[in-house]
């Protein structure tokens, strides 16, 4: 197995039951698709981070994967 040393994981909130954190995806498509799943299994909101261990960043982007939803959404209507 290949380890991409970019990804997305996404992380959920479960109230008093704790955190929880996806497996990694590798593109943006795929992480608003877990982000979408996470919101409903848990009703509430979650969060798509994107890791690059090369160059040791972490940044949310939780937007832009509601923007990439949106799209869909409006593509479908």
């Amino acid at each position: 197995m290949t380890q991409q040393p970019d990804f997305y994981i996404i992380t959920g909130d479960h109230g008093r039951s704790g955190m929880s954190a996806s497996d990694p995806v590798y593109t943006l498509d795929d992480a608003a698709d877990e982000l979408g799943e996470a919101e409903k299994l848990t009703g509430r909101d979650a969060r798509a981070i994107y890791v690059d261990l090369f160059a040791e960043t972490v940044s949310n982007v939780t937007g832009e994967c509601l923007a990439v939803i949106a799209k869909r959404l409006g593509a479908a209507q």
